[in-house]
């Protein structure tokens, strides 16, 4: 953390640190955010981060550890409450579900890195549970049913059924992703693992839709 009126920095680890002299930030007198995000450190007599980036309270919250509720509803906290966030409640509760969405998120692209994450709009947006469905409904098909199972080891895992088939999903730590990863890896499938972008999922209906008439 960037104290402005002492200009002192310190992690959790090492206490009080300094800027490497040929680091960027180490010739500025003002750093505008409360926080450093750095990508290495080297000890001499004390030890310099390099490679650092003022960060904004809103980015250590969104990316950074583990975001946990304080004991009010305006008290955020991280890393077993070594830090500390207060703010209006409402705001605190944004943070934390806009965080829960970018964990699902970035958990279902690390497990489908070819899954489309272009924004769409439109109410089928960039969500694999969303796409399906709009993919299927599109063609004349039943919506989409879902069906989840905690394993031995704690994890979940989701299977998606339509038209008569099941596709099995990943499993997963988180049990609210599991029916994303079912549907991203039934989209997977179903488009021969192209990007879901919303001309393909048009493209894709309409040969569902043919397939269905030359079974009827």
């Amino acid at each position: 953390q960037h104290n402005e009126k002492s200009f002192s920095l310190k992690t959790m680890e090492d206490g009080q640190v300094l800027l490497y002299l040929n680091s960027v930030n180490a010739w500025e007198t003002k750093i505008p955010y409360p926080w450093l995000v750095f990508n290495d450190k080297i000890k001499v007599n004390s030890v310099f981060l390099r490679d650092s980036t003022a960060v904004s309270d809103s980015v250590v919250l969104l990316f950074g550890g583990s975001l946990l509720k304080g004991d009010a509803d305006n008290h955020l906290k991280m890393l077993g409450g070594y830090l500390e966030f207060f703010m209006e409640p409402s705001v605190a509760e944004m943070y934390q579900s806009i965080r829960r969405e970018l964990d699902d998120f970035i958990q279902s692209k690390l497990l489908f890195p070819r899954m489309g994450i272009q924004t769409e709009s439109g109410p089928e947006g960039d969500n694999p549970k969303s796409q399906l469905q709009t993919l299927l409904t599109r063609a004349g098909y039943a919506a989409p049913i879902y069906m989840t199972k905690q394993l031995k080891n704690n994890q979940f895992q989701a299977t998606v059924e339509f038209n008569g088939m099941q596709i099995m999903g990943q499993p997963c730590n988180n049990k609210k992703s599991v029916e994303k990863d079912a549907a991203a890896e039934a989209l997977q499938w179903l488009m021969g693992g192209k990007q879901t972008g919303r001309e393909y999922i048009n493209h894709v209906s309409m040969l569902l839709k043919k397939s269905k008439k030359d079974h009827n």
